[in-house]
């Protein structure tokens, strides 16, 4: 909701700004709350909106309508797609494990997450590596801009391979 007073507060002042927000302000409820406002604003997600034509949506979609039959799939946000990619991740972190025949936290961690290597998860997610220095999932994220009341994608973003120095030596990965 601060995001999108914001964005009405500045279009009311006609400051002309670009807005540029990050995937938690940025998301199907944005034009409902800030309307008129949130035109033109962009904003970073690492995974798809749902129902964008990426790998694994389908279900998502299937899924939400067996599970929750009550909630039309256009009441939903990118959101739900958030939780189905954190859970399809935590998943291959728990076969590999298992597999390694470690299912405590530290096997989970160390034999599960810090061995992928390039995984696909779907639902647009870039490639997902983890090691034993580096916990970020991934470096690149989609860059949207809601237009003509629907997100699209402008750019996709790659952090790592656009600052390779900040990317190592400066920004967290830990």
């Amino acid at each position: 909701m601060s995001v999108a007073a914001t964005l009405r507060d500045a279009y009311a002042l006609e400051l002309g700004a670009d807005h540029i927000i990050k995937n938690w302000g940025f998301d199907e409820a944005l034009p409902m709350l800030a309307g008129k406002a949130a035109e033109g604003t962009m904003g970073c997600a690492p995974w798809a909106f749902l129902g964008q034509d990426v790998k694994l949506m389908d279900k998502v979609k299937e899924y939400a309508q067996k599970f929750n039959p009550g909630i039309p799939l256009e009441k939903r946000t990118i959101h739900t797609t958030q939780a189905w990619a954190n859970v399809l991740g935590l998943a291959e972190a728990l076969r590999r494990a298992d597999k390694a025949g470690d299912l405590t936290g530290e096997g989970i961690l160390k034999k599960g997450f810090e061995t992928m290597k390039d995984v696909e998860i779907g639902l647009g997610l870039a490639p997902v590596s983890f090691s034993a220095t580096d916990h970020r999932p991934q470096s690149k994220a989609n860059i949207y801009e809601y237009k003509g009341g629907q997100f699209s994608i402008l750019d996709e973003v790659d952090m790592k391979a656009g600052w390779p120095a900040k990317w190592e030596k400066d920004w967290l990965g830990w």
